[in-house]
């Protein structure tokens, strides 16, 4: 009993049910669930038992914890006007509550470097897997139907994963010191790259683009090459353009104004505006915006009046908290964003470059897309960011 109730033996089941959780969250949320709720126990049961660290790893995040408790504050200012406050307070336990219990778990019950890697290799093959699935899906169905499979996942938070994984994987590949690993990386990428096609999330492209240059640009120390790069790269999406249908259509309706899915875009923003303009301190409230949307904001020349969500973090969390909500989101991510490119300036570690590609997947496609709001986008996301955390010390 003595064994099963010591600290070691608790951090070891975390841990195990960590590695479970990221393997199953890009699978099945059902199953990804039911690991997180196993975390979460092991995690209390640590806390209560040995709670002798809370005060130092709290001190040794301040800053982050703090810009997250003023988010967390401005969210709850939203509600005492909104339409459903319950519904509100209802997701904003299971947002801020729930969703970042991974980031908790690996600050507390995860020590060794091989078990970080390891918790970040099951959520890897993971995706892998959910890759091959997405390109066989592609594959059986071509030519009746063209792009838009994702394997077991959402179209648009496996969209958002890629955006997250490719320059992730660029990361290590020009880091590794192994040809082996470079072999990998070249096969995980060239499956992510395949699978993106089939994907056809046009604003995760832009934003998987967005963040390799970004982050090449950073890593690479011969600009000379760079530039090489980014001369090969546009020659070689410049001919699986031309030579897939399916994909050169995207790609143009990407800049085509008038295509539907910019236009409902356009008006979702124009509709998350007048929410702010009505209510620009504490907005409609969290998690109200499509009883607001619906109700009272949507546009005569919209054709999809059932839309959930602002297709935009930016937009969503402006209508749904006004600027306060919105001010404490971008201060938080503003952070973490420094203590990326600074960590990165400062020490060379490739672990501050992967928690920049988490950071700018999931913000750049939050410009086309409500990323934040996705529960496996930001279990990921909390989950990433306590393992670059926990890594660097």
């Amino acid at each position: 009993m003595e064994k099963f109730i010591s600290k070691e033996a608790i951090e070891k089941r975390t841990y195990m049910y960590l590695c479970l959780f990221a393997f199953m969250n890009v699978i099945s949320v059902a199953g990804a669930n039911i690991f997180l709720g196993l975390v979460t126990a092991a995690l209390l049961h640590r806390l209560v038992r040995y709670h002798e660290d809370v005060k130092e790893v709290f001190a040794e995040h301040k800053t982050m914890f703090s810009l997250f408790g003023l988010l967390l504050i401005a969210l709850l200012l939203s509600l005492p006007n909104a339409l459903e406050p319950g519904k509100g307070l209802t997701n904003i336990i299971n947002a801020y509550i729930y969703r970042p219990i991974p980031l908790l778990a690996v600050l507390f019950c995860v020590h060794e470097k091989r078990r970080l890697i390891n918790i970040a290799l099951c959520m890897v093959l993971a995706a892998f897997l959910n890759n091959i699935c997405a390109i066989g899906q592609g594959i059986m169905a071509y030519p009746l139907i063209n792009g838009r499979h994702s394997g077991f996942m959402n179209i648009m938070v496996q969209g958002t994963l890629l955006s997250v994984l490719l320059p992730a994987a660029m990361v290590v590949f020009l880091s590794a010191k192994k040809a082996i690993v470079r072999w990998e990386i070249v096969v995980f990428g060239a499956v992510g790259l395949a699978a993106f096609v089939f994907n056809g999330t046009r604003g995760a492209w832009l934003a998987a683009v967005c963040s390799i240059l970004v982050i090449a640009y950073l890593q690479v120390k011969d600009k000379r090459k760079y530039f090489a790069g980014i001369l090969v790269t546009g020659m070689i999406i410049s001919s699986v353009t031309y030579m897939v249908p399916g994909f050169q259509q995207r790609v143009y309706s990407i800049s085509n104004a008038q295509e539907q899915s910019n236009t409902e875009r356009r008006l979702l923003w124009q509709s998350a505006w007048h929410m702010f303009m009505d209510h620009p301190f504490t907005g409609v409230g969290y998690a109200n915006f499509r009883t607001n949307y619906q109700k009272h904001y949507i546009l005569p020349e919209a054709k999809q009046p059932y839309l959930e969500h602002a297709h935009n973090n930016f937009f969503h969390y402006l209508a749904e908290t006004g600027i306060l909500g919105l001010s404490a989101l971008v201060a938080l991510w503003g952070y973490l964003l420094a203590y990326a490119v600074k960590g990165w300036w400062a020490y060379r570690e490739p672990v501050f470059l992967l928690m920049l590609a988490v950071l700018l997947g999931v913000i750049m496609h939050g410009l086309t897309e409500y990323t934040f709001g996705a529960a496996v986008t930001v279990k990921m996301f909390w989950l990433a960011m306590g393992l670059g955390f926990k890594y660097r010390i």
